[in-house]
């Protein structure tokens, strides 16, 4: 399940993934984040109290490692 802030950061990917990824541009994706939490806010998909609080939470990236789960995926998708 996606928090309301990281729902809204995913949201502003999609836009421009090269302009507002959070690992790339994270002060871009933050200020994107807060806008689609805005718009959230004023279409009355959230509350107030909750655009204030999503709007308080740090932008979490999880980098990505070699580690990660999954490397024969990143492998067929870096052969195709």
């Amino acid at each position: 399940e996606l928090t309301i802030d990281e729902s809204a950061t995913l949201a502003a990917v999609i836009r421009s993934p090269a302009q507002f990824c959070p690992l790339l541009s994270p002060a871009s994706s933050l200020q994107r984040r807060n806008l689609v939490l805005r718009l959230m806010r004023n279409l009355s998909f959230i509350s107030c109290v909750e655009y204030e609080r999503a709007l308080a939470q740090p932008q979490h990236v999880i980098r990505d490692d070699e580690q990660s789960t999954g490397p024969h995926l990143k492998e067929m998708l870096r052969v195709i």
